[in-house]
């Protein structure tokens, strides 16, 4: 039985990493090239990673917002929204800079684990920030950071809707988060299952964003550590109407179709 695709909607995907339908772990949007793992009872879910930062991390942190603050003017006066699923990896940093930043995480994936397929959205992010602050008054963020939310959102659209809802208009949004070239290092199941539902390339990440009044404008790939199978990547995203694009997407659009992550043909190729 063929798959809708869970960001776009179109039926026109195709099984990938599997022989047939009853053995095939994702399936490939051939219209936004999302791969997206199979819903089924008999996967584990999704596993988050509740380990602490390493020393190259904080580091690498401390100078993410050393250049975000710079970039995009931020200031005492700004407000930054990070969307984490265990712990905050920024906010310290911005509160060094008298930069007033909120961790929204998932209370269902704390509490009731057994839930967690239900969508990480704008209902559970709220759920985390008390009445008094500023959010709730109507104050919306300059900056949102969606750090591995949305490979594990389950509803890739619920989130892009919910940024929209509380950004400010010409704000920013970066996601970090997993990088399709990832999946052909796992050919077990069970690892693929546990790593991700969703394996996202430039191409299908801006084909989403699209649907919601949003551009990628930049992308990059973040460092792997020593023999860390899982390359990730930090896409910077902002209102269609006001920002231009960086030549970064436009190189790493050309790879992407070069390399086959853009390609039905290719794809074939991946699956047999």
């Amino acid at each position: 039985m063929m798959n809708n695709c869970q960001s776009c909607g179109s039926n026109n995907t195709i099984e990938f990493l599997g022989s047939d339908s009853s053995k095939a772990i994702a399936f490939f949007c051939n219209e936004c090239f999302l791969v997206q793992v199979k819903k089924s009872s008999t996967l584990d879910r999704v596993e988050t990673d509740s380990s602490q930062p390493t020393q190259r991390e904080i580091v690498e942190n401390s100078k993410l917002v050393d250049e975000l603050t710079a970039n995009l003017n931020l200031n005492e006066e700004s407000f930054v929204l990070e969307l984490v699923p265990n712990q905050s990896v920024l906010r310290q940093f911005f509160k060094d800079k008298k930069i007033d930043c909120v961790t929204a995480k998932s209370p269902i994936w704390e509490v009731q684990p057994s839930k967690r397929d239900e969508p990480f959205g704008i209902e559970q992010a709220w759920a985390f920030i008390s009445a008094s602050h500023p959010i709730s008054k109507g104050r919306k963020p300059d900056l949102v950071i969606a750090n591995h939310i949305f490979s594990h959102s389950h509803d890739i659209n619920e989130v892009l809707e919910a940024v929209m809802l509380i950004m400010k208009d010409g704000g920013t949004l970066i996601i970090d988060d997993l990088y399709i070239e990832s999946i052909f290092e796992f050919n077990n199941r069970a690892d693929i299952a546990k790593k991700s539902d969703f394996w996202f390339s430039t191409h299908a990440m801006a084909k989403a964003c699209e649907r919601h009044g949003l551009k990628v404008v930049d992308a990059k790939f973040l460092p792997r550590e020593n023999g860390d199978p899982i390359v990730k990547m930090r896409w910077t995203i902002q209102h269609d109407h006001m920002f231009s694009v960086s030549p970064n997407v436009i190189t790493i659009l050309g790879n992407e179709a070069e390399a086959g992550y853009a390609s039905e043909t290719k794809y074939l190729e991946f699956k047999s």
